[in-house]
């Protein structure tokens, strides 16, 4: 993880169920604050007993009563179910120009700090976090630096009236969406203007529609001359990039901050059905072509996401109880599990590939409470217990 990176939802909102964060983290915690409270989170709750470390999962294949498992020791394991949470940020995606560029080509995966910039020419291809993040170190670090924008963003402040953006989102008054995308949309523009004058695109959408980029350094960087903007690119030429708009720039380095590929790269591919990159998943978890197993992690939300991952793991565990104790009625409930509800909240989110999987989380959570309740199984704040009351949270600051 590059070390400018820090959360972009708030510390309030970015806790699972009955482990808060710190009160002296920061408002947006930085990588070790995170990486610290995940490790602190194991210790209390004893997870390093079920897991291996330093061993990867080579193979899974599929067999009449579940998995057999196949690690990079050699290794072979039967299970009853797979669940697969490996993530979907490592496996990057590199787009393909025309022509043949002579600078140095990284992607944002394998970025870690503003060093790499240092007497260079810089150009940030991509318009998510991550990419707004890695552009500011570049405005900091480069000799020049650029960031090319295929298409018009949202850019909304970290904090409102002094509270963290999603904490004032989600306290404030529940509005009918059309009124809500419009009283934020009038919020977000009072607070960082007409981002059109800085360079930026204008966004061809609605507040809410994309997914939120939650970043005013940037607007801070191009204010001030450090960075600009650039359109799409057309083609590479030598030490040049070329432009859709007919420019073009002399840079030493491209950074593609373009995203991920959704890879379980374990699994056969026809395991799944795919729209796209993105596997089609009922509420984010349930595979119509196989009741035994589980990808978790693989929707992206508009919200911190970790109370709903731990609502997810706690149904996907009612699931497999249900399946390996009552299974006379188990086809019925795989029909309910697998029924694909509507969960956009209403939003229209942008056609991209980025957007194809892409959820309300707030309308997710509403849904996996539903489902709980109509199978009549535990939720997470249900079957979840907190840790022993003497545990004491180990941050080290360093």
């Amino acid at each position: 993880m590059y070390r400018s990176a820090h959360f972009i939802s708030s510390k309030t909102r970015s806790a699972f169920h009955f482990f808060p964060m710190p009160e002296d983290f920061a408002v947006y915690p930085t990588r070790l604050q995170v990486l610290e409270y995940i490790r602190s989170y194991a210790r209390a709750f004893d997870l390093h007993r079920s897991i291996r470390f330093g061993t990867s999962v080579t193979m899974a294949s599929r067999t009449a009563t579940g998995w057999r498992v196949t690690l990079s020791d050699g290794t072979e394991r039967e299970y009853s179910h797979l669940v697969c949470a490996n993530g979907h940020t490592w496996d990057p995606i590199h787009p393909a120009y025309p022509g043949v560029f002579k600078g140095q080509q990284v992607h944002a995966v394998q970025y870690r700090d503003a060093e790499l910039f240092r007497g260079k020419r810089v150009l940030v291809v991509g318009g998510g976090n991550s990419a707004c993040d890695i552009a500011c170190d570049a405005a900091r670090s480069a000799d020049r630096a650029w960031i090319s924008l295929r298409r018009g963003y949202h850019f909304i402040p970290k904090t409102i009236f002094g509270r963290p953006t999603d904490e004032f989102n989600e306290g404030g008054l529940r509005l009918p969406l059309r009124q809500r995308q419009f009283v934020f949309q009038c919020l977000v523009r009072l607070m960082t203007g007409d981002v059109g004058r800085l360079g930026l695109p204008r966004p061809d959408h609605r507040i809410l529609e994309s997914h939120p980029i939650i970043n005013d350094q940037l607007i801070h960087h191009l204010r001030h001359g450090d960075i600009a903007v650039k359109g799409d690119i057309a083609q590479l030429d030598g030490e040049d990039v070329v432009f859709k708009d007919g420019s073009r720039l002399a840079v030493d380095l491209i950074l593609f901050a373009t995203g991920y590929k959704y890879s379980i790269p374990y699994v056969d591919h026809s395991v799944f059905s795919w729209t796209g990159t993105k596997p089609d998943l009922s509420f984010g978890l349930f595979n119509a072509n196989d009741d035994r197993i589980f990808p978790i992690g693989f929707t992206e939300t508009n919200a911190g996401g970790y109370h709903t991952l731990d609502d997810a793991a706690v149904l996907v565990a009612n699931c497999v109880l249900e399946q390996t104790t009552r299974s006379s009625h188990w086809h019925q409930t795989w029909a309910i599990l697998c029924a694909d509800p509507d969960l956009s909240g209403g939003i229209r989110f942008v056609d991209s590939e980025r957007h194809k999987n892409y959820v309300d989380n707030e309308s997710l959570l509403v849904a996996m409470k539903r489902l709980s309740k109509r199978l009549r199984w535990p939720t997470a704040l249900e079957a979840l217990r907190p840790p022993s009351p003497d545990h004491v949270f180990a941050w080290t600051d360093r």
